[in-house]
């Protein structure tokens, strides 16, 4: 059994996104995938089942941080409600220009029409 290594999934992933952000989902091949996380295409496999594990994953991953940041903004409960609600847009608003969408929305209707 292969041991899971939480590095090697963290690179598969960043470099997933990245050729999500620039390509259509129909143009990304794990092939290039692969080749851009500087590992082998049979151990994106290992880490992930399909492309559209893949796709979904580097999803979660992004929206993850996203939450993380704010319940840890949140959890100061150094502000009022009004300060908070303006910290989440301001947040949210920080994520949406620091990390490109991996995603067109014609893409992302196909992918979860797979799950």
């Amino acid at each position: 059994m292969q041991v899971i290594d939480e590095r090697k999934r963290a690179k598969i992933l960043s470099a997933a996104a990245g050729l999500f952000a620039t390509q259509p989902f129909h143009k990304v091949l794990l092939s290039d995938v692969a080749k851009a996380a500087e590992v082998g295409k049979g151990t994106l496999y290992i880490y992930f089942n399909s492309k559209e594990d893949l796709y979904i994953s580097v999803l979660y991953n992004g929206f993850s941080r996203l939450v993380d940041r704010l319940r840890e903004r949140i959890d100061e409960d150094t502000h009022s409600p009004a300060e908070n609600l303006e910290m989440v847009i301001r947040e949210m608003v920080n994520f949406a220009y620091q990390n490109p969408p991996p995603v067109r929305a014609d893409t992302y209707d196909s992918c979860l029409e797979s799950y």
